[in-house]
């Protein structure tokens, strides 16, 4: 009963295979490249781009930030034990 049911499931995904007109690419792909919707789309890519950076950037320097704050505190932990208690 499985199988039968995912070999349902696959049948128009085959189908869609084997037609010639659902492999082409868009239409943008074959058109000019000096077009304004090709160059919109460049666009669109790099700002998509830009931002995936940025918010990399971001959790990087959010990273180094807890780094760095463990360090000074570990550091600080450390010159406190280090140093003699004081003599009443």
């Amino acid at each position: 009963m499985r199988a039968s049911r995912s070999k349902l499931l696959l049948l128009p995904f085959v189908a869609l295979a084997w037609l010639p007109s659902a492999a082409s690419a868009c239409p943008v792909c074959f058109g000019n490249p000096d077009d304004p919707m090709t160059k919109s789309i460049g666009l669109g890519i790099l700002f998509l781009l830009g931002t995936i950076g940025a918010v990399l950037a971001v959790i990087a320097g959010f990273f180094v930030f807890l780094v760095r704050r463990a360090a000074a505190q570990a550091s600080a932990a450390n010159s406190q034990l280090a140093a003699p208690a004081p003599k009443a």
